[in-house]
């Protein structure tokens, strides 16, 4: 028997991004409203200048704000497309944030589509981001920057789909797991995955390169039995 667990608890970074997307709505804020410095924000939440920045980065990622350098500038509301609407709002339905989990069955859910069109319409420069991004990902000496290195891969692949709705909820999937494992340290002992991950990340690539659709749903049931995120405990910057 298994029991639910509820949504995983917020980092700190999410959790001001949240607070800052709930005053954009709750003042309904127009696009290009200003909402302060950077300098200004970290203040008001008391926390450090890393960690503020980590919100606006998962803000700006989604197309809630922008940042403008120099005199006059600042974090201001953005204006998110509808289909970066869109895609947050496939993965905010409850009210809540999606667990990484659950966000990487809506991934793995669009994988095979995403895959496809990878194979399909790739040109040689698709082909060439991807091999220098799997040597990033080979080269990888820690399960976060292995993380990091996968899905950097995995959302230049789905940019190479013609389908905007597909893109977008794709990477709204992987932005949202991203988001909470970011503010995680690598406690001693946590290895990197071993050669069996790289290896199929790099199939990823030799099969978009070679445009082999036979090749695609065998990679996808291997990836998927690779799929799994290292239980790290929270850095202290974020609790």
């Amino acid at each position: 028997m298994t029991t639910h667990q509820g949504p995983a608890p917020l980092t700190r970074p999410e959790a001001i991004a949240r607070s800052l997307q709930q005053r954009i709505d709750a003042e309904a804020l127009a696009p290009g409203s200003r909402l302060g410095t950077k300098h200004e924000l970290t203040e008001s939440f008391a926390v450090a200048p890393a960690t503020c920045n980590e919100a606006l980065r998962i803000l700006e990622s989604r197309g809630v704000v922008t940042l403008r350098p120099g005199p006059g500038g600042g974090v201001f509301v953005g204006n998110p497309t509808v289909l970066m609407r869109l895609g947050q709002k496939f993965l905010h339905l409850s009210g809540d944030p999606v667990s990484v989990a659950d966000a990487l069955v809506v991934r793995d859910a669009l994988e095979g589509p995403v895959l496809f069109d990878a194979v399909r319409y790739r040109t040689e420069a698709d082909v060439a981001e991807l091999r220098t991004l799997a040597r990033a990902l080979t080269g990888s000496r820690s399960p976060r920057g292995y993380l990091r290195a996968t899905w950097a891969m995995h959302r230049r692949i789905a940019m190479i789909s013609p389908n905007p709705l597909l893109r977008e909820v794709y990477c709204s999937a992987l932005e949202q797991a991203e988001s909470q494992v970011r503010g995680v340290h690598t406690p001693e002992g946590v290895a990197v995955p071993g050669p069996e991950g790289k290896e199929v990340h790099e199939s990823f690539v030799t099969t978009i390169a070679t445009g082999d659709p036979a090749a695609v749903e065998p990679l996808i049931a291997r990836h998927r039995l690779l799929v799994s995120i290292p239980d790290l405990p929270a850095d202290p910057q974020f609790t």
